[in-house]
């Protein structure tokens, strides 16, 4: 199992309390395109192919607008609908949907990556020429490397397929196949910064290295700064604590922790928890207790733009003196799709405990989020 560790500084002042949330390496973040795109479908039934009148597709695409050269990130594509059945009624059908897109780039032939949904459809009857009830949402991790800084790679529709896998003799096997009309049509663009590894032009990569256009493998990853456009705090402030002799709690609402990103093809499941690894210590040695820590009213959500995302439950909350789950998918759990994986922001109140007779000063610990 993948267990990653990230940490954030907790500073505190005792009269004006300050508190830090955890710094993770930036992600490059995505931008959300909707598009609608026209297809050309056609289906093979019973012996017999059928040709559809051209159809409007709405395509929404998640992938970064810039992303440092040599990266790799998951693209994220969805379906309003599927293609089209046959004009013809199907009885006791199961399918499976696989989409392609097109990937160019300056000086290089095209790639094409493609991605299924991770399960047949349940068995259904369908009737003539539907179409199919959406959305389908497919993932596929790429390796932007490019040449040049400032090249831009074009991110293109391309063939949408729907496999028959149950029915009778002579539907079992058949396809419908869609593919858009206009092949220049673009989803999105996505500009390469920096030079690439020098050993693509000297030809001595070594090792594991994923060279130009090569997809890597789906991963599951944390970031608290998924939108360097819009950046979420990396700090939190409190109302000012001047008694000395009375406890006080401090709190913090809708603190944005993390978000979560699942590309993973197979649903593997994962857990988000916090604990306080450093306990908040001031200049002269004093610390205030793990205990005194606290997360609670905590949500799971989706971020606007994601759809299909499995379903995350958000953990009860407590002190940090012990491990605190913040949220959960359970090993076998599919989204809505039947698919695997999505995107989730861990979102928890955030609580200080200042006990009575606190020393004054500065405080600054550390609190750690465990993704598993």
């Amino acid at each position: 199992m993948r267990i990653s560790t990230l940490r954030r500084t907790v500073p505190a002042v005792l009269g004006a309390v300050l508190l830090g949330v955890l710094v993770f390496s930036p992600e490059t973040a995505s931008a959300t395109t909707t598009t609608t795109v026209n297809y050309r479908c056609s289906t093979t039934a019973y012996g017999t192919t059928y040709q559809r009148a051209d159809t409007n597709y709405t395509v929404t695409l998640s992938a970064p607008s810039a992303i440092d050269n040599g990266s790799s990130f998951s693209i994220r594509w969805s379906f309003g609908a599927t293609p089209p059945s046959p004009p013809i009624a199907l009885t006791g059908v199961s399918m499976t949907t696989d989409s392609q897109l097109v990937i160019t780039r300056p000086g290089h032939a095209d790639d094409v990556i493609s991605a299924p949904t991770s399960s047949p459809t349940t068995v259904a009857d369908i009737p003539p020429s539907t179409d199919l009830p959406g959305p389908k949402t497919f993932v596929k991790r790429y390796n932007f490397v490019a040449d040049s800084p400032g090249d831009v790679f074009q991110i293109k529709p391309g063939t949408i397929y729907l496999d028959f896998v149950t029915g009778d003799d002579g539907i079992a096997g058949s396809e419908v196949m869609c593919t858009p009309v206009d092949s220049a049509a673009s989803l999105a663009s996505v500009t390469v910064r920096g030079a690439p590894d020098p050993c693509i032009a000297a030809n001595t990569c070594t090792g594991t290295r994923t060279f130009v256009g090569d997809v890597v493998p789906d991963s599951l990853s944390a970031t608290t700064q998924p939108d360097p456009l819009n950046p979420w705090p990396s700090a939190i402030t409190f109302p000012a604590s001047n008694s000395q002799s009375d406890a006080a709690t401090l709190r913090q609402s809708d603190v944005k922790l993390a978000r979560i990103t699942d590309s993973r093809t197979l649903p593997l499941g994962w857990d988000l928890t916090a604990s306080v690894s450093d306990l908040p210590t001031n200049a002269d040695g004093d610390t205030l207790a793990a205990i005194n820590l606290a997360i609670d009213q905590i949500s799971c959500d989706s971020p606007t733009g994601s759809s299909g995302s499995v379903p995350a439950t958000p953990g009860s909350g407590g002190t940090l003196d012990n491990p605190v789950v913040l949220c959960s998918v359970e090993a076998g759990d599919v989204g809505p799709t039947g698919a695997a994986g999505g995107q989730w922001d861990v979102v928890g109140r955030v609580s200080l405990d200042v006990p009575s007779f606190a020393a004054a000063g500065a405080y600054a610990g550390t609190i750690t989020l465990t993704l598993s």
